[in-house]
């Protein structure tokens, strides 16, 4: 008879099978321990190093809305009057974007409808601009002096219109542009004009003006203003804005990545036999080569 192998008693299995679970256990550790042992200290070229992506126009939303007002006007036709009296786009393939058409706002005051509600609108727009230092009180108090005027009503040859009210007008990208209108040396006149977004309030632009004799107590538009309007649209975070003094204007910054222009001008205008001064401040699109650079 050929002798038995002894067999493992019930202590010496467990003790086996947890010896192999312990090593098991064990092997990533020592392979990572081995691995780390053999880079450490040896550098390795990375084939494709990690870059910060570049901000761009698109990443925000009041430059998306810019752009979409700001469409190229150049590819706009006329199409048959007995098929449509409206300025139209050519439309754009459908299984790509769909077809577009961008409807500006009206800009006179015979287009425009009046809101005298829309005084409270224009005043806590106007007081945001200040508290954020991007307008100097003495402009926002020039633009909301209703009774700075020589009439109540401007009247042409086809209707009247009441001048103590705020004149809107929408565009079709959700834009409103107010306005109010005085009468001086006989002439009407913008006292102020306002663009927002309507859907989250955000200044676009502001352009007001004064009289002749207001002229010496008013401030010029400065580079804090300019960073001041930036900060409050959440614009700063572009991270390349520059002083751009070779523009035609008293103050700008350019962002290349965003290719979007804030700029600022305090100078006079002529209205009949009076100089009145205005101070404008607003956001644009513009690409680097189509900026209005000064004559040298």
């Amino acid at each position: 008879m050929k002798p038995q192998k002894p067999k493992l008693t019930t202590r010496a299995a467990v003790l086996l099978c947890a010896l192999g679970v312990v090593l098991c256990a064990a092997a990533p550790a020592v392979f990572l321990r081995g691995a780390d042992a053999l880079y450490l200290g040896h550098p390795q070229t990375v084939a494709a190093p990690y870059a910060a992506p570049v901000p761009s126009g698109d990443d925000y939303y009041i430059l998306r809305q810019l752009q979409t007002r700001q469409q190229d006007q150049s590819t706009a036709t006329v199409r048959d009057p007995a098929q449509s009296t409206s300025l139209d786009r050519e439309p754009e393939p459908p299984e790509l974007t769909g077809p577009k058409l961008y409807i500006g706002a009206d800009s006179s005051l015979r287009e425009m409808k009046s809101y005298a509600g829309y005084k409270t609108t224009v005043a806590d727009a106007m007081q945001g601009l200040v508290d954020c230092g991007a307008l100097p009180q003495v402009w926002a108090d020039a633009a909301l002096d209703w009774s700075d005027t020589e009439s109540d009503y401007y009247e042409d040859y086809s209707s009247s219109y009441w001048l103590d009210t705020v004149y809107f007008s929408f565009d079709s990208a959700g834009i409103v542009t107010f306005r109010r209108y005085a009468i001086y040396a006989g002439e009407l006149r913008t006292a102020f004009s306002l663009v927002m977004d309507s859907r989250t309030g955000q200044v676009i632009s502001v352009w007001i003006s004064t009289t002749e004799s207001d002229q010496a107590s008013m401030p010029e538009a400065t580079t804090e203003n300019l960073q001041a309007f930036l900060a409050q649209a959440g614009l700063a975070s572009l991270g390349d804005w520059t002083a751009r003094p070779d523009l035609t204007y008293t103050q700008a910054l350019y962002s290349t990545n965003g290719q979007a222009l804030v700029a600022a001008d305090c100078k006079n205008y002529a209205i009949a036999d009076m100089t009145m001064p205005y101070f404008s401040l607003g956001i644009t699109l513009c690409a680097e080569e189509n900026l209005p650079r000064r004559m040298t």
